[in-house]
């Protein structure tokens, strides 16, 4: 199992959004030494393009950014993938932003910045495991389908063979 979550954490891509040079650095740095994928944008712009070229599975964006804030980032992304992971930051203690705007934007978590690194983690650790659930979700039913087609396949050769 550990292994598997290694091989994951190395294959599933983060985008981290930040207008704030220092925390991306640090945060960057920080998740990167623990082994993820990570790629980084200073502004919304910039984010969405990087993830309408695909490959980006997890977004850490910062709430409060000038030009795009995080809510335009996310409707933005929302309007071409629903599927991606997002989890919104912010370094305004208790400022967090209201649970229907989290809802109606379907984003999958908050973190506070000033909760530090280590619960930021933990989170990043759990967004991938529901990506991976994901994939194994879209594989499952992927499955399903080719056996329902193999097995209509087979019902008409037999029909036809009765005939």
């Amino acid at each position: 199992m550990i292994e598997n979550f290694e091989r994951l954490k190395k294959n599933v891509k983060i985008l981290l959004v930040d207008d704030d040079l220092d925390y991306i650095q640090v945060t960057a740095f920080f998740l990167k030494s623990k082994g993820y994928n990570v790629d980084i944008a200073t502004n919304g712009i910039d984010a969405v393009e990087k993830i309408k070229k695909g490959n980006v599975h997890i977004v850490l964006l910062d709430y409060y950014m000038p030009g795009l804030t995080g809510e335009d980032v996310v409707s933005k992304i929302r309007e071409f993938n629903n599927k991606i992971i997002i989890i919104l930051q912010t370094g305004f203690s208790g400022q967090q932003p209201p649970e229907d705007t989290l809802m109606r934007l379907d984003i999958q978590n908050y973190h506070d910045k000033s909760d530090g690194v280590d619960k930021l983690l933990l989170q990043v650790m759990s967004a991938i495991r529901i990506f991976n659930q994901q994939n194994e979700i879209m594989l499952s039913k992927y499955k399903v389908n080719a056996i329902f087609i193999e097995n209509k396949k087979l019902t008409d050769i037999g029909s036809a063979l009765i005939l």
